[in-house]
């Protein structure tokens, strides 16, 4: 399997503090690759409960002019709490304790020439912190 370099949202060592609307999304060139695996680090804020992150990942076949919402994963992810119907909530229960790290990762099928994934922390106010590591992959198959 071939991979290109990854993009990043925050850093381990220093992940973004997110927000209830979407950060800016970080953009993607996906050229022949067929996967996008992300990595997930999300850590809701001490004090604050049954938090969660909306992920969302649009992707584009015409070099950025128009952007679709991924709204169904049609694969199955590696760690099944990420999932949830219609978007990419992670944790899927929603149910997460304060200072609590939840890690996870997905594995999605693409195609199409750019990827852009951007993220969200449900509630109003004091917001937990995330680091999200997209890379793109190629099925050696």
């Amino acid at each position: 399997m071939n991979q290109v370099n990854c993009k990043v949202i925050g850093t381990p060592t220093t992940p973004i503090t997110l927000a209830a609307t979407y950060d800016t999304p970080i953009e993607i060139t996906a050229g022949y690759f067929n996967k996008l695996a992300l990595k997930l680090n999300y850590i809701p804020l001490t004090g604050e409960s049954n938090r969660y992150v909306t992920l969302k990942v649009e992707f584009t076949s015409d070099d950025g002019v128009t952007w679709q919402e991924l709204s169904n994963v049609a694969a199955t992810p590696t760690e099944t709490d990420i999932y949830d119907s219609a978007t990419l909530d992670f944790p899927a229960d929603h149910t997460t304790t304060g200072g609590v790290t939840y890690t996870g990762s997905i594995q999605i099928p693409i195609a199409c020439d750019k990827v852009r994934i951007s993220v969200k922390e449900s509630g109003s106010s004091n917001f937990g912190t995330m680091y999200v590591r997209g890379t793109l992959q190629e099925n050696s198959n």
